[in-house]
Parts: C-alpha cells; sequence; structure tokens
C-alpha cells in the first residue's frame, strides 16, 4: 500500500508551529525528491510499527535560515541582487500533510521521526475509501500528470443517485470541459446500472444534441482512460432527442416533434409570470381560466380573454371580475405562447410527449429548449412539465413497473439560469427553481436527482448546492474562488485550480476524507455535430 523504495523526506514535530496532530503531519523534503512527486493532492504514507498513516499534500514550503528580510537584504552586498552571497544558506522543504487514514482506523497523530513514501495505487484506493461506484477519472496531480500512484476513482451510485445525501455539481469557465465531464459521468452512470435514466435538458448549442454518435475527436489518449474506465463504444446507449416541433438545431431528421397542448399545461400557466405581487391579479386570472371545463383548448383560452376584454371596455361585469388591464396583460403573454409552432393551438387532448412510454433503462431522452428556439416563457413550462411527469412516474411506482426504472438523472446545463441564488419569489423563473430546489432537497425520496453544470457555483442557491453530495470544479478565476463556499478547501488546492489545464478537475465528494484532483477524457459522444471519423480499435489500457 506504500512504495517503499521511494523516500520522500522525514516527519518532524517542533515545539510551536509544526506540532503533528490527529489532523495533519509534517515532513522535511529529501534532498533527492523531484518535486513532481509533491504537488497538492499526492498521497503519501508513513509505516508506524503494524500501521501505517495516509495523508495528502496540502502544503508545500521553503525555509531558509534568515532570521529576517533585512538579514537577507544583507548577505547580498546590502541590496546587489546579482552578488553571490559569501555565505551557504541552510535551506529546507516543509511539506504540510493532512491525515486521510490510518490502516487500523485508528485517529492518533503520526509520532516521532518517520520516513514518508508515497502511496501506491492500493493506498489511493484504501485511502479515499474507494471501491464499487460510477467511474469519474483517474487520480491525478494539479497538471495532470497520470503516475503510478493513479487509480481509478469511483464514486458510490447511493451517494450519487441513492438515498444518501445525493446529486452532482460542477463548475468551470467557459471551454474547460464541464459539461464534457457531465456527460462522461451521466454514461458511465447509465453503464453501470440498469435501472437508471437521464433526461437532460439542452439550453445552449448543440452540447447533448448528438449523443448517439462517438465523438471524432477522441484521441489515443482519451481512449486509453476510456478503457482504463471500462468501454469505448455507445451501442448500449439508448438515446432519444425531443425538439420544438419543426425547429430542431440538429437537421438530420432525427429529433423528433414535441408539442404542447392546454390540457397539457393548463395548470402551470402561473409560470407565465412571476410570483411578485405585482402579477398576482395575473395569476389568479390564469387560474380560473384553467378552471373552466368548457375551455380545452389555447384558441377557446383566447377567444375568452378577447371577450372579457370586450366586457371590461364597455363597463359590463367581468366573470371574476378581473380588471381590464389584467385581462390585457394576459391576453398578450398567453397569445404570444399559443402563436408558437409547437403549441397545438386546437388541439383538446394532451400532446406532449408521455415519458413513461419512452424511457428505458440506460436511456438518455433531451428536450431541446436552446435559447435559440424558444422563450423563457416557454422554457419554464416545459421544463415545469418535465419535472412532474417525472416526480408522478416516480412516485406513484408507475415508470418502475412499466420500464424497470427505478432512479431518473436531471441533467441541466446552465444550471444558474433557473437555480441563481438572486432569483427571489419576484423573479420570472422563480417558479422552476422551485422545482430544481424540490430535487436537490427531497428528490432522493422518489429516486429523482439532480446532475448541475455551471460556470459559477458562487451564483448558485445555498440550499441547492449545499444538497450535492459530490461537486466538481474545473478551471476558476481567482475572483470566484474568494467567495465563502471555498474557504473550506486546502489553500494550495485553490491556487492550483485557476491553472488546471482542460481534463482535469477537483473533485470535492461527501465520503472521501479530502479533495482530490482527477483526469478524465473527452467524452464518448459527439457534442457538435461530427465532421470526421476515427478508427478506435485496438488501444491498450495503461493505466492501474
Amino acid at each position: 500500500m506504500l512504495d517503499e523504495s521511494v523516500v520522500l523526506g522525514r516527519s518532524f514535530s517542533t515545539a510551536q508551529a509544526h506540532s503533528s496532530t490527529v489532523d495533519s503531519f509534517s515532513f522535511w523534503v529529501d534532498s533527492n525528491t523531484d518535486f513532481k512527486m509533491l504537488e497538492p493532492g499526492t498521497v503519501i504514507a508513513v509505516q508506524e510499527e503494524d500501521d501505517v498513516c495516509f495523508a495528502s499534500v496540502s502544503e508545500v514550503r521553503e525555509n531558509m535560515d534568515y532570521s529576517s528580510p533585512l538579514e537577507a537584504f544583507a548577505s547580498h552586498n546590502f541590496g546587489d541582487a546579482c552578488y553571490e552571497s559569501k555565505t551557504s544558506r541552510f535551506v529546507c522543504q516543509v511539506v504540510v500533510a493532512k491525515i486521510l487514514r490510518w490502516k487500523s482506523g485508528a485517529v492518533k497523530p503520526v509520532s516521532g521521526e518517520r520516513v514518508v513514501h508515497p502511496a501506491d495505487v492500493d493506498g489511493v484506493r484504501f485511502a479515499f475509501g474507494i471501491v464499487d461506484g460510477v467511474p469519474a477519472g483517474f487520480s491525478t496531480t494539479p497538471a495532470g500528470r497520470i503516475n503510478n500512484q493513479s487509480c481509478l476513482v469511483r464514486l458510490p451510485d447511493q451517494y450519487l443517485f441513492g438515498m444518501e445525501a445525493q446529486g452532482i455539481n460542477i463548475g468551470g469557465q467557459t471551454g474547460y470541459a464541464k459539461t464534457n465531464l457531465a456527460l462522461n459521468i451521466a454514461l458511465c452512470a447509465l453503464k453501470e446500472f440498469d435501472d437508471l435514466c437521464v433526461v437532460g435538458v439542452n439550453v445552449k448549442g448543440e452540447d447533448l444534441l448528438w449523443l448517439d454518435t462517438l465523438n471524432p475527436d477522441l484521441t489515443s489518449d482519451d481512449l486509453i482512460l476510456w478503457k482504463g474506465f471500462g468501454f469505448t463504444g455507445l451501442d448500449w446507449l439508448n438515446f432519444v432527442l425531443f425538439a420544438p416541433a419543426g425547429i430542431s438545431l440538429r437537421k438530420d431528421g432525427f429529433a423528433r416533434d414535441f408539442k404542447i397542448s392546454w390540457s397539457d399545461v393548463k395548470y402551470d400557466l402561473n409560470l407565465i409570470f412571476s410570483e411578485s405581487r405585482d402579477d398576482e391579479n395575473a395569476r389568479n386570472l390564469v387560474s380560473h381560466l384553467s378552471s373552466i371545463s368548457f375551455i380545452t383548448s389555447f384558441e377557446e383560452a383566447v377567444v375568452k380573454l378577447e371577450e372579457w376584454v370586450v366586457l371590461a371596455e364597455n363597463g359590463d361585469k367581468v366573470p371574476g371580475n378581473h380588471h381590464l388591464s389584467t385581462i390585457q396583460k394576459v391576453l398578450r403573454r398567453l397569445g404570444s405562447l399559443s402563436n408558437k409552432r409547437f403549441v397545438n393551438r386546437n388541439f383538446r387532448k394532451s400532446s406532449f410527449p408521455d415519458l413513461l412510454s419512452i424511457i428505458k433503462p440506460k436511456s438518455f431522452v433531451v428536450f431541446d429548449l436552446n435559447d435559440a428556439l424558444m422563450t423563457s416563457t416557454a422554457q419554464k413550462i416545459i421544463f415545469q412539465k418535465l419535472l412532474q411527469q417525472l416526480k408522478w412516474g416516480l412516485e406513484s411506482k408507475n415508470l418502475q413497473e412499466k420500464t424497470g426504472v427505478k432512479r431518473v438523472v436531471v441533467f441541466v446545463d446552465e444550471l444558474s439560469k433557473y437555480a441563481h441564488r438572486s432569483l427571489g419569489s419576484d423573479s420570472f423563473l422563480a417558479g422552476v427553481k422551485s422545482g430544481v430546489k424540490n430535487i436537490a432537497e427531497r428528490g432522493r425520496f422518489a429516486g429523482l436527482s439532480l446532475l448541475g453544470v455551471e460556470q459559477y457555483p458562487s451564483q448558485i442557491d445555498d440550499s441547492i448546492l449545499e444538497n450535492m453530495s459530490t461537486r466538481f470544479f474545473t478551471r476558476l478565476k481567482s475572483k470566484e474562488l474568494s467567495n465563502e463556499i471555498y474557504k473550506y478547501y486546502a489553500k494550495d488546492f485553490l491556487k492550483s485550480v485557476p491553472r488546471l489545464d482542460k481534463g482535469v478537475a477537483l473533485l470535492d465528494h461527501d465520503t472521501f476524507p479530502e479533495s482530490l484532483f482527477i483526469k478524465f477524457p473527452r467524452t464518448l459522444c459527439a457534442t457538435s455535430k461530427p465532421v470526421k471519423k476515427k478508427d478506435v480499435k485496438n488501444l491498450v489500457i495503461g493505466v492501474g
């Protein structure tokens, strides 16, 4: 569980600044040690009689024997930077390591002066308690190097999609593969479990529109990592894509059209308005409309509102005593929605896809709600409809009885659009935010989990982010990392995050004793229209 052929240094404890505790200890670095072996997150091991302590490098310092800056200045001919001091100085590199776990299960400090070695693959697995679960990547350093210590990091599914604290959040700058990582997690989970499906909401670009096609940009290094995950093909994946009627961004005819009718969304029309007091009368009016049994289509609802406008303008009594300005406001919003191509204006029965007849084990169902295709109003209503269907299907056990699917992951790209901390009750998106919060806080009781992606995790509502058991950070800017939510992470870890390359992320998981860096491949599926193909056969895995 440790590589005794390599010596990194020797532990020590001092009277003041460097005492050894049950949480951490310090060691000085052997003069022959390559500092590539001491990057933040490197797992080390200390043998102590019959026990072994595993720890993670959290900070590296260099100490010289100057008593003050003035002494350093004076020793170079009083300020000549090109002058070489005649006095040799003692130099010592010191590493602070956070204790992860003792082999015996004890809670104790490292005692005395002990030789420090790197942990091997089995040691890393033991230190983090990695057993079975969903592959996320290979343990690595902030530089993304795969070495003899790198092990496949698996996340226990009960903490992702089970009854324990669950949910996954991935944050990072644009262009640093956060959506790519989310797709990897989703694909690995689908491949691993037969009772799981993913329902995705695509709100930008073509990221989720070509999941049935192998990514033509995969490199040989990517495929080596994927073979380490256990697969390279997509033949097993059941991918279904829905797009607003006739206007899909994918032009090859693969996408299925979806539409909505009055009966599909009449009880969700309050989402046309915000939850502020300014829109209270409008919300009451659409609730009144939805309760009128003889209104069975958008066309009939619009006609009825037009009749009420005439009554109000003539000073006659309007059913429900609605004010003229309120009726006109609802008429504008409802008329705008009913004129969209994906609305069945005169249809009297449900036309929205029945997810219970579409979902299958190992299926990835995507609804394209792209900003380029529909308004925020339509996005809100359709997203709410999806959540309602899924929640009802899971809670009633109908989904499990019909398909064998017991767990559904809701994949939301650009989560901050629906779950921003600043979205209050007066916000236009307040209703959708409530639905997202419900998944994060209570979804596990129904088998409903959230996989969210955004640029700035600090912008996500606290009650949503804090209920995520798994958090990934790809490259983030220093300004973002100055927010309160990052204060509990090791300083040297955070200093590395603004420099992370594409394909490297910092992973924080509830069952792990410390964060760790992982390296992950480009996703197997295409994230834009493929223009070329590569031969993916006969590649050999080269990582542990």
